[in-house]
């Protein structure tokens, strides 16, 4: 099985411009690329595709469907997509590919959910009439995306070399009347030197674009640095600042909930989030000073 890995960088992409053009109908004869998410390639791929020709027993959406789920044949890639998910139904109007799944599409969020749906875009969008895929869950929107439909243009594929790599990051922030969290969703660009982690968390504390949010720290504030290790991520912040959190533990929670759900959620080696003061275990009430989990609960 051939295989081609593609490096998660900005540029923009044709499927023709990387040698694959649209075909249409139940063509046995033109190859298609699968595509899957690249893990530890030395290239630093983030995507790499199989070559496959469709069988012409079912539609060919149908057929590149199953075998986007059925997972890869090369040892090198792997599946973006989560065990038992299952295709409710689709449907492709005026060159919009919509796409109902199962809920276990629920499961994916950050780069994970990033990966799936590119993968999705690159695959399905070489079928001739297929132009833009927008993808729903048990019939609903996805609360982590904005809705928006994929294009494989829209894809961030290797430019040329120290060129920077733009991402849709959702950040979270306590809504301004108390009742919880809300989300922004925006676009950030990571330069060679940049890390994931870093360059989110530092977005989170320029603030939020929308009078219904407020601020997580002071737009001031200096990241003092953030580390990845073993899943849990420690975002080292100044203890002078930790200590002007609001007194009240409800908005202090939400505060430190809107740090863990914005790193948990972009940087998909995040399991949880620790705080720590000038390096040290910060000194937070009602254990928010522990390694915390997402909570897609305080959404409101």
């Amino acid at each position: 099985m051939r295989k081609r890995m593609l490096p998660l960088v900005l540029a923009l992409l044709t499927l023709a411009g990387c040698g694959m053009g649209k075909s249409q109908g139940k063509d046995t004869e033109h190859p298609y690329e699968i595509y899957f998410v690249a893990e530890n390639d030395e290239s630093g791929a983030a995507v790499g595709g199989e070559f496959w020709h469709a069988q012409g027993k079912e539609p060919l959406i149908q057929e590149l469907l199953a075998r986007l789920l059925a997972g890869p044949e090369t040892m090198e890639l792997t599946s973006p997509f989560p065990k038992g998910l299952e295709v409710r139904s689709w449907e492709l109007n005026d060159g919009k590919l919509d796409l109902d799944f199962s809920e276990a599409y629920e499961g994916l969020s950050g780069i994970d959910l990033t990966l799936a749906n590119y993968c999705l875009a690159l695959t399905l969008c070489q079928v001739e009439g297929v132009d833009s895929i927008h993808v729903t869950i048990e019939g609903e929107q996805n609360p982590l995306t904005t809705g928006e439909n994929l294009r494989p243009e829209d894809v961030i594929l290797l430019g040329t070399e120290g060129e920077p790599m733009e991402m849709t990051a959702t950040l979270w922030f306590p809504r301004a009347d108390g009742t919880g969290l809300g989300v922004e969703y925006r676009r950030l660009l990571l330069t060679e030197e940049d890390t994931l982690s870093a360059v989110v968390m530092e977005a989170l504390i320029q603030g939020p674009s929308y009078d219904t949010m407020t601020p997580v720290l002071p737009a001031e504030t200096e990241l003092l640095g953030v580390i990845v290790e073993d899943g849990v991520c420690y975002v080292n912040l100044p203890a002078d600042v930790l200590e002007t959190l609001a007194q009240d533990e409800e908005q202090l929670r939400l505060t430190v909930y809107a740090i863990v759900n914005t790193m948990a959620g972009n940087v998909d080696t995040v399991r949880t989030v620790q705080l720590r003061a000038d390096g040290q275990p910060a000194q937070l009430p009602n254990g928010l000073n522990q390694a915390l989990k997402l909570d897609l609960s305080l959404e409101k």
